[in-house]
């Protein structure tokens, strides 16, 4: 820009000192002839002309150089002054982690194993008596007695609830409307399944006790499961009462033995005590007779 101002005021200059009057000029004009005065106008001019044209060549290179600077100066004032632009393109969007889960290894410093109760709770009844065989027989044989001294007598609650479920499943099997007896084949046809699962049930559970050598426990389930046993519906037909009286069987044979195994070890008082029960569900049916019998032989030696 500074060249620009120089090169325009010297043509300025040049262009007054053209047209400015002064002693010398004038007396130099007045002596020079026409045709010299036309010639000296012409170099003048064309010295203007060559003048303007160096001064647009500086002009635009000076201009040039000014841009190029301007454009450098942009360069560095954009670097520190205006922020970046954005990649284009769609915003990322940051994914949440997600823990991965341990499949296997060594569990975490800060979890805690279960208790053992809740471990023991997922186990059936076979691997508890396999875990406790392993513990006892194999590995801490002296812990037996000790083990046997603190098993408790069997819970008959959970017996009797089923006993109980299945006799109720006896009687909701009855048709609702009935024109003649409810004791009919046709009845019974309708409760015959029941009448048998009750039975089977029944059965088993009291064997389950005399396999498992609980003598005390078999002679309470006995007597507890005579009284369903009586509630089982009696039937117009003889034969249709097999069922019950299966029953009756099964439970008086498993009271039988297990007295021979307690005849023993019974106490007066427990003898006493049973056989006032046993009374009183001969009364019921006497097929546990024979075992009225047996008790009153033993309570006789005390």
């Amino acid at each position: 820009m500074s060249v620009m101002k120089d090169i325009t005021n010297l043509s300025s200059n040049l262009t007054a000192s053209g047209h400015e009057s002064s002693p010398e000029r004038d007396i130099f004009v007045s002596l020079a002839s026409p045709s010299s005065r036309k010639r000296t106008a012409k170099h003048v001019q064309e010295s203007m002309q060559r003048f303007l044209q160096k001064s647009e060549t500086l002009g635009s290179t000076s201009n040039e150089d000014e841009i190029s600077e301007g454009e450098a100066d942009g360069g560095v004032n954009s670097v520190f002054m205006t922020p970046e632009t954005p990649n284009e393109g769609p915003p990322k969007v940051s994914k949440p982690k997600r823990k991965k889960l341990r499949l296997g290894g060594s569990p975490r410093s800060g979890s805690q194993s279960p208790a053992l109760s809740v471990t023991l709770n997922g186990l059936t009844k076979a691997q508890l008596i396999g875990l406790l065989e392993t513990l006892v027989a194999e590995r801490h044989p002296d812990l037996e007695q000790e083990l046997r001294s603190l098993i408790p007598e069997p819970d008959l609650t959970e017996f009797e609830e089923k006993l109980k479920r299945l006799q109720r499943n006896i009687y909701k099997s009855f048709p609702y409307t009935r024109y003649g007896s409810s004791r009919d084949a046709f009845c019974y046809r309708r409760v015959n399944t029941h009448l048998t699962t009750f039975k089977k049930e029944c059965v088993a559970q009291g064997q389950i006790l005399l396999n498992s050598q609980l003598w005390e426990s078999t002679l309470n389930y006995v007597l507890m499961a005579w009284d369903y046993v009586e509630g089982m519906p009696d039937w117009d037909n003889p034969a249709h009462n097999k069922s019950k009286e299966q029953c009756f069987q099964a439970l008086a044979v498993q009271c039988k033995k297990s007295l021979m195994k307690l005849k023993s070890s019974l106490s007066e008082d427990k003898c006493s005590g049973l056989l006032e029960r046993m009374k009183t569900a001969s009364e019921l049916n006497n097929q546990i007779q024979p075992c009225v019998d047996q008790l009153t032989i033993m309570k006789s030696k005390f």
